[in-house]
């Protein structure tokens, strides 16, 4: 069974014969031959024979004695790679299978590592022998004797589209020059000195061009195990890179050059350097130039297809096989190099695949690469003991040990030449990186394809030996035998054995023995920390669990014997002791004793200790931003390009010394620059000036004058009437352009004389009639030029006429359109005679004015002022569209700072340090939301439209996790879940071409957006006839630092600052009282002098101040003009009072909402909630509520309750005397609290009363709720249904049913002890 394409149908095809008469077309991987013709392409000096084959040669040659049968022997051979289909299948499937335990073997062995790939190589070299000593296993190798195009064509477009799909984009780039200085003229260098070692050392008669192809073959390296080693010891990226970058790249250009110089030893190419480096440049650069093409086509088409994962993966694959098959079959190009950079396009715009779909497809082309590693190195074993081992001779044991040893000496003699530029390109290059990368070049499976090409070619394989005549040592000829396809065979696979098993094996104690695999010491900080979390973590589960009444005889000595965690770095750490983190610490960070008073003291870390953990602090913190950037982009919070910008910027940041993400770079993308910003603001500036301000008396003070201005100039009809009329004209100049040739030169001036001098009858030809047509049309037009501006003059008034510029560009057309009068009217004089007598006008003259009959076309002109408003459209989409994304790209950096904020206490221990980077991200935060209120100031639409936007995927991605859980709890079946999905996908779709400008919504209908009104009508009108609508200045005070409150600030637009100036007393107030700060800043913290933040439209001001009657914490003042509504003191509490009553009554409402934006602080703070996003906190914490505790002391819970958070005072745990200050969040091992409130005054003379927001379960009630929050269940349930209840069977069964009902979805369960508070 073999594999030859067709030649007319350029297909492959696996299982056509390998004794096919026909000629082979292989494409440039594919040497062209006839077997009839071979001593044709030999030269002169030289002679063939062709020797009988072994059992297991492929190639066949017509003077071969199995050859005399014909068409009976490749009969019977095709029947026979019939046979082999099953038993390649079984041995597929074998393979696979000897992977998976393979890698399970590997994972075991703790004590000694051995490379997959090396081990898949040993047992595929062991069976090979096997195989090679019983031909019937050979059954089941016949895929390691098949045509290597199989194996290339198959497995490397998978190897490489994987490796280029899943390497670092950005890193790929900076490291490219680096990449292909050792991937292209590297690898020309160590195949020639490979060439001059085979040539002047082997005793194998071989010529330099033999030599070179030989070192084409050994070139191309497949380092698969130096990778995947570097990535588990966690070494440098820049290294794995340029290591992996470079494999991927010389297996391109080492099969050009191998291509190449096939052509020339079998003589079917010019030996001449011009069509070589023509050839080796349409390979070569045509190969990326086609990927790169291919790659933006398949990324536009992804695109187009949301959430199909089949899809996707399908197009996926139909990518890296289409862009491979038709470079290298097609357009003869590179293949290889074609589907690097398809890969590399792809994953540099991978935000065209669908978010869902991305983890799928990553896992599904790991799978097909690890799938084509494992038969690959199975049958790169079997090929070197079943083939190889078969030719080889005792005499190749030699010639085998000097070319492993000059194959390590010649890469790295190539690496050392280059290591001066290298190490000054791209990221350096170390002397250490430099070792590694001379030990790790390991050769595979795409060299020893290629040697089995040469084993197989018909000219230079197996079974063709050359006579060569040579000068012996006498002085005279001597006649010597030269074998190239054998020999190639054997030192490639010895090459790649040899490589594999001493380099492959080596590369792990190397890297120790550099100190490339050592942890630093931030590195065990880190893991020290973590690994603390995760103990607390178990450490609270456990103590939680023990009081599941199912769970609590559990035997728990084993279960903390099996959840201790074990630090990985820390290789003694078997026991549940306390972590000591000073063992990670630096050796001069570490405490030591006082001598006088003995106490510890802390050592201060060296400047060089420092810069590392500075360094290390900073890459983490950038990696939880980019972390932050995806996983919004995951949930449809930010658009495509603001990822890529914000990710983009981020790893520039990274790979700079000391820096961060700019904000400077980021700025520029909601900045108004650019050419559409000017050409607007000059198409605006025109606009303008185009209508006349009635009112203020630009008109004529004559009536009559008037009238036409009224009545004809300013009307719509005159307006299409002039435009119709310039359409024509421009219509009949466009026919005349048609025959401007001919126009031309019957307006010559020579040409016109002739006419004149011919007999009349010629004069009034019908070519004198259209002439005279054509003058008395263009003539019509310019009196209805000048007619149009006579009537505007007369209706402006001379004055007014020249006040707007459409109308001097209409005078400056008429003039110009005379000089085209004149040419035509010259023109007619000469053509009728007219001036025949008196000869004024000469041909010469009116050839010399013949430009201005050009001057006809600047009526085009007239058609910009139609256009002005489309333009100005256009221009506004797009500066909306780049405004929509910079507001984005703000909105995302935000989040993000705001998510980093949860991890930065865990990334670094240096208090310093830490405080560096937490004045860095406020002072950055701010700096990015102060630019955003700004620009929602000055282009609200732009705000409106990316909040709306986001409000919108918020929802829909809620609703999508809710159809989940209903799916998962047994509530739908998979054809119901299909069709709300893709409900869903319809609405994320139409999102996706949502505009970028919405118009602002007027003043009164924010009223009905804050969150505290609710649905409540009557409550919105009572707002809008009460609210007052204030405008503000810039730096106008609101409010003041311990100002009593007067009302509340409802901001329609503009935006605040809100300034705490001593936030170290305020937090110290907070830990002894558990006060709620009357302030916007609700997690104030004590760490810096002045705590600022800034709020914009949306957002209301003096909430807490209004209920606590606390004095104001903070003041506020204005960052911009703001207008706002002011609500006073004595409206609100009207308000509170007329809506008082129910569970939902407005002081309730404005507490619940208080009380949720303290929770979300806190949870977000809690370990158990940390991988959540905000806005999924957020979403948890809408279903709270809070219960009554006026007066109260203790409060009890039970399993109903998801989680509490103590808002407001002090409570204790009576049974562990724990004490809780607000806010805090409070475990669920606790199920009963004290309340410690002092009745003493605070700020403003009250009482700090407990305030608790409770998170109820999916199951809980919604009657236990209302008898939380100190209502009557029964009496709500019965005003509830009495508007819907026909009778009073109707109502008892409405009560019954609603009683029963849960608070949220979930099934109803019988509650067995009611959550209760207690006097």
């Amino acid at each position: 069974m073999s594999f030859y394409p067709n030649e007319s149908m350029l297909t492959s095809i696996i299982g056509s014969v390998l004794t096919s008469p026909l000629k082979e077309s292989y494409g440039p991987f594919y040497a062209f031959a006839e077997s009839s013709n071979i001593s044709a392409n030999v030269s002169e000096a030289d002679s063939v024979t062709v020797v009988p084959l072994g059992p297991t040669t492929t190639a066949h040659h017509s003077e071969h004695p199995a050859a005399q049968n014909g068409s009976s022997a490749e009969h019977a051979e095709h029947e026979e790679g019939e046979e082999h289909h099953p038993y390649v299948i079984l041995f597929l499937m074998v393979s696979f299978a000897t992977g998976v335990l393979v890698r399970g073997i590997i994972k075991k062995l703790t004590w000694f590592k051995l490379p997959y790939t090396v081990v898949l190589l040993m047992l595929g070299a062991l069976f090979g022998l096997v195989s090679a000593r019983i031909p019937a296993l050979q059954l089941y190798t016949a895929l390691g004797r098949e045509n290597p195009h199989v194996i290339l064509h198959t497995f490397l477009p998978v190897l490489i589209f994987e490796s280029a799909f899943a390497m670092e984009t950005h890193t790929f780039l900076r490291s490219s020059f680096s990449i292909l200085v050792l991937a292209i003229p590297g690898m020309c260098i160590a195949a020639a000195m490979t060439a001059v070692l085979a040539t002047f050392l082997f005793d194998y008669y071989w010529n330099f061009k033999e030599g070179l192809l030989f070192g084409a073959v050994t070139a191309a390296t497949d380092p698969v195990a130096v990778v995947s080693l570097l990535r588990e010891v966690g070494a440098s990226k820049p290294l794995s890179m340029l290591i992996e970058g470079e494999s991927l790249m010389n297996d391109g250009s080492a099969i050009v050059l191998f291509l190449i110089m096939l052509d020339i030893c079998k003589g079917t190419a010019e030996v001449a350097v011009g069509p070589i480096l023509a050839r080796f440049c349409q390979i070569a650069i045509g190969g990326p130039i086609f990927g790169i093409a291919c790659g933006h086509f398949f990324v536009f088409w992804l695109s187009r297809i949301f959430n199909d994962a089949v899809s996707e993966i399908t197009l996926t694959i139909v990518a890296a096989y289409f862009t491979f098959y038709v470079g290298e079959v097609l357009l003869e190009v590179s293949g290889v190099m074609a589907v690097v950079c398809l890969g590399v396009v792809i994953n540099s715009k991978k935000t065209s695949i669908s978010p869902e779909v991305e983890p799928s497809l990553h896992m599904f082309w790991e799978m097909l690469a690890y799938l084509a590693n494992t038969v690959i190195f199975i049958l790169v074993g079997i090929v070197i003991t079943e083939q190889a081992a078969v030719v080889f001779t005792n005499k190749d044991l030699l010639d085998i040990f000097v070319l492993y040893i000059g194959a390590n000496f010649i890469r790295g003699a190539m690496v050392m030449m280059f290591f001066p530029l290298l190490s000054r390109i791209g990221y350096g290059l170390s002397w250490q990186s430099a070792l590694v990368i001379i030990w790790g070049g390991l050769r595979g499976a795409v060299g020893l394809s290629l040697a089995l090409i040469i084993y197989q070619d018909p000219l230079l394989g197996s079974g063709v030996t050359r006579n060569v005549t040579i000068i012996g040592p006498d002085g005279n000829d001597v006649v010597v035998h030269k074998v190239v396809g054998e020999k190639f065979l054997i030192h490639t696979a010895s090459l790649v054995f040899f490589t594999l098993f001493i380099n492959g094996t080596t590369t792990a104690p190397l890297l120790r023995i550099l100190g490339m695999s050592d942890i630093s010491a931030a590195a065990k900080m880190n893991m020290a920390h973590a690994i603390a979390q995760l103990r607390e973590t178990r450490n609270k589960t456990i103590s939680m669990l023990k009081m599941d009444r199912f769970l609590a005889d559990a035997n728990w000595d084993m279960v903390e014997k099996y959840t201790f965690i074990i630090n990985p770095y820390h290789k003694k750490d078997t026991d549940d002791k306390k972590l000591m983190i000073d063992e990670f610490l630096y050796p001069s960070m570490r405490y030591s004793n006082c001598p006088e008073c003995n106490s510890r003291v802390f050592n201060e870390p060296t400047p060089k200790e420092h810069f590392e953990m500075a360094n290390d602090a900073r890459v983490r913190y950038l990696k939880t931003e980019k972390i932050s950037y995806w996983r919004q982009f995951e949930h449809g919070m930010i658009s495509a390009e603001a990822v890529r910008t914000l990710v983009g910027s981020t790893e520039v940041a990274a790979d700079m010394e000391g820096a961060f993400l700019s904000i400077d770079e980021l700025r520029k993308s909601w900045e108004v620059r650019g050419a559409f910003a000017w050409m607007r603001q000059r198409l605006e500036t025109v606009a303008r000036s185009t209508e006349l301000d009635e009112e203020e008396g630009d008109l004529p003070q004559a009536s009559w004058r008037q009238a036409i201005y009224r009545k004809v100039v300013n009307t719509t009809w005159f307006e299409v009437l002039v435009y119709t009329v310039i359409l024509l004209n421009m219509v009949l100049m466009i026919l005349e352009l048609t025959m401007f040739d001919k126009m031309a030169k019957e307006d010559d001036p020579e040409h016109q004389a002739r006419i004149h001098s011919m007999e009349p009858d010629h004069k009034n030809s019908s070519h004198r009639k259209l002439e005279l047509l054509r003058f008395s049309v263009n003539i019509f037009f310019f009196l209805f030029y000048v007619a149009e501006a006579v009537l505007k003059i007369i209706g402006l008034g001379f004055c007014n006429y020249w006040s707007t510029h459409w109308n001097k560009l209409d005078f400056a057309v008429v003039l110009l359109s005379m000089g085209d009068i004149t040419f035509e009217v010259c023109s007619l004089i000469i053509r009728e005679g007219i001036d025949e007598k008196f000869k004024i006008i000469s041909p010469a003259i009116l050839r010399n004015i013949r430009f201005l009959r050009l001057f006809r076309f600047t009526r085009v002109l007239r058609l910009i002022k139609p256009m002005v408003p489309r333009i100005l459209d256009f221009l506004n989409r797009q500066i909306n569209q780049r405004l929509s994304l910079g507001y984005d790209i703000g909105k995302g950096y935000v989040v993000g700072e705001e998510e980093v904020a949860k991890y930065i206490n865990h990334m670094v221990d240096h208090k310093q340090i830490l405080e560096s980077l937490k004045r860095l991200s406020d002072e950055s935060r701010l700096m990015v939301i102060r630019d955003l209120g700004m620009l929602q100031r000055e282009h609200p639409g732009i705000a409106i439209a990316v909040k709306t936007r986001q409000a919108v995927r918020s929802v829909l991605n809620n609703v999508r996790e809710t159809i989940t859980e209903l799916k998962e709890g047994g509530l739908l079946d998979e054809a119901e879940y299909s069709r709300l999905e893709h409900i869903i996908d319809d609405r994320v779709k139409l999102l996706m071409v949502a505009p970028p400008y919405l118009p602002p919504l007027p003043p009164t209908e924010l009223l009905k957006n804050i969150h505290w009104v609710g649905k409540n009508q009557l409550l919105v009108d009572h707002l809008e006839s009460h609210a007052q609508l204030v405008n503000l200045d810039f730096g106008d005070k609101v409010k003041d630092y311990g100002d009593a409150p007067n009302g509340i600030y409802i901001i329609v637009s503009g935006m605040l600052r809100v300034e705490c100036r001593e936030p170290a007393k305020l937090h110290e107030e907070i830990l002894k009282t558990g006060v709620l700060p009357n302030s916007e800043i609700l997690a104030p913290s004590y760490e810096v002098s002045v705590l600022r933040d800034y709020v914009g439209a949306g957002n209301v001001i003096g909430e807490v101040g209004v209920l606590t009657g606390r004095h104001r914490d903070a003041s506020v003042e204005c960052e911009t003009a703001v207008q706002a509504y002011y609500i006073s003191n004595e409206v609100m509490a009207e308000m509170r009072s007329k809506f008082g009553e129910g569970p939902e009554n407005l002081e309730y409402m404005m507490w619940r909402s208080i009380a949720m934006r303290v929770a979300i602080n806190v949870l977000m703070d809690q370990s158990q909630y940390q991988s959540w996003t905000q806005q999924r906190i957020k979403i948890y914490v809408e279903k709270c509520f809070l219960p009554k505790l006026d007066y109260k002391k203790t409060f009890t819970a039970v399993d109903y309750l998801e989680d509490v958070i103590l808002v407001q005072g002090k409570a204790m745990n009576p049974h562990t005397r724990e004490v809780f200050t607000a806010p805090t969040y409070v475990p669920r091992t606790v199920h009963q609290l004290a309340f410690l409130t002092e009745r003493r005054s605070s700020t403003s003379g009250s009482a700090v009363l407990p305030r608790l927001l409770v998170i109820p379960g999916a199951d809980m009630p919604q009657t236990d709720i209302w008898e939380m929050m100190g209502y009557d269940a029964d009496a709500i349930a019965t005003k509830t249904v009495s508007s819907v209840a026909s009778c009073n069977i109707h109502t008892k069964s409405s009560r019954g049913l609603l009683a029963s009902r849960p608070s949220l979805s979930g099934a109803n369960r019988a509650s067995p002890s009611m959550p209760r508070v207690d006097e």
